[in-house]
């Protein structure tokens, strides 16, 4: 069964543009586990919830659907986050053997030494009340860990600008992947400017990097040195980069904002950890199999996902749960949906841990549950992203004892991943 909504001439008319999430978030509580055709002005969209239609669309059928990336394609060019087709398979042969031979425990190692840098500045940029925005210190150290563990630089050559480059670009791909550029309005017209200035940047620095790039066994040097005729190495890793860090730090943030809530939860997971004195050597299967780790970690992956929709578009005619979607069609696979569909998660809106018992997903729940999402073009560090979110809450909470802000929770904002506008505030408590 589908139903239907109409924001036209409604208050989520306007919400829809500025926080789309807050749109999703209700649909989800409204239409619970049933797919949805929302209009919005001239446009429709068929919002996936249920998890059948998901299955269809994004495994058994996926051939006839493309990923659809809206405006960031713009910017962000052809690469294999992007692409589709044959395009993507010669894209995602180029960097699948490096993704596939990364170890869950060495990514964890690796990633040791950048939270505890991303701890200790967390401390020292709290303000005289404790207060402080966690998001800059996380984006570092996961841009830092994939950076060294996937392509095999030191994200230090590029440093915080790229982030910034980034963000600006994301600044304007998510005010206006709902409209096409060419209808800006005058006042985003700075916007695109820097957005445009930030890529050109981007790829400026990337390139200037690869000319002094002696390594040559690198996922870098490979891409700097493919002559693939669809591969554009800017393009290629710059994507690369942006999905391989901006998720994981979305996961952490949501996590330890979900953890400054439940200080018991935090006394536990250092009791917990034995102790333990986090470092590049430590026997880090102990942390691995963590099972509170585990558990607030899924739990905040499934009430936040980073990714809250897998856009695809119709390559062609057909039929989805009963319903013609003709060729063009934009359709959103809700990861929201999927994860607050109460027929599955009793009391969804609630943060429950315990719905992971022992840190595993329940088979009751391996249908809905997508924060990676499905099928082809499931992320393909879903296994190694799960070890570091799990190694920075240990060394996080290690050093640290995490509280709400008590201020007005700031709506989301959709960019490369679901985030907090103006990021997470946490109040902060060094520990030693």
């Amino acid at each position: 069964m589908t139903e239907h909504v109409d924001l036209n001439g409604t208050a989520y008319a306007h919400v829809w543009l500025t926080d789309p999430i807050a749109v999703l978030y209700e649909i989800a509580k409204r239409h619970s586990g049933v797919d949805v055709w929302m209009t919005f002005a001239d446009a429709s969209f068929l919002i996936v919830q249920s998890q059948e239609t998901a299955k269809t669309v994004l495994r058994h059928r996926s051939e006839e659907f493309d990923k659809y990336f809206g405006v960031h394609r713009s910017f962000f060019g052809h690469s294999r986050l992007t692409a589709n087709g044959e395009d993507w398979r010669l894209l995602r042969d180029h960097s699948q053997p490096y993704l596939s031979k990364i170890k869950p425990a060495e990514a964890a190692v690796k990633a040791v030494g950048y939270y505890k840098t991303a701890a200790d500045r967390i401390i020292a940029e709290a303000d005289a009340t404790r207060k402080v925005v966690i998001d800059d210190a996380i984006d570092l150290a996961a841009a830092s860990t994939v950076s060294v563990l996937v392509l095999g630089i030191d994200f230090a050559q590029l440093g915080p600008k790229t982030i910034r480059d980034i963000r600006n670009v994301f600044a304007c791909t998510s005010v206006l992947n709902w409209r096409p550029l060419d209808e800006a309005a005058p006042e985003d017209a700075g916007l695109i400017r820097k957005a445009r200035r930030s890529y050109a940047g981007l790829r400026h620095d990337l390139l200037a990097l690869s000319e002094t790039d002696a390594d040559g066994s690198s996922l870098f040097s490979r891409l700097a040195r493919s002559e693939c005729d669809v591969l554009d190495f800017a393009d290629e890793v710059s994507t690369l980069l942006v999905a391989g860090y901006e998720t994981t730090a979305s996961a952490i943030g949501w996590s330890l904002s979900m953890l400054a809530r439940v200080p018991a939860l935090q006394d536990r997971l250092r009791t917990a950890l034995g102790g333990l004195t986090l470092s590049e050597d430590v026997n880090i299967d102990v942390l691995l199999d963590n099972e509170e780790i585990l558990a607030v970690s899924r739990e905040a992956l499934r009430m936040f996902p980073p990714v809250p929709i897998l856009g695809r578009i119709a390559n062609r005619n057909t039929v989805v749960g009963g319903d013609s979607v003709p060729s063009g069609q934009r359709v959103l696979v809700s990861t929201i949906g999927l994860h607050q569909n109460k027929d599955v998660f009793a009391k969804p809106a609630a943060f429950r841990f315990d719905r992971f018992p022992n840190g595993r997903i329940p088979e009751s729940f391996r249908e809905s549950y997508k924060p990676f999402g499905d099928g082809q073009r499931i992320c393909p560090g879903a296994r190694f992203a799960l070890a570091e979110i799990a190694v920075a809450l240990a060394v996080i909470v290690e050093r640290v004892r995490l509280e709400p802000s008590g201020e007005p929770v700031p709506p989301f904002y959709w960019g490369a991943s679901m985030r907090r506008k103006m990021g997470q505030t946490l109040v902060v408590q060094a520990l030693h």
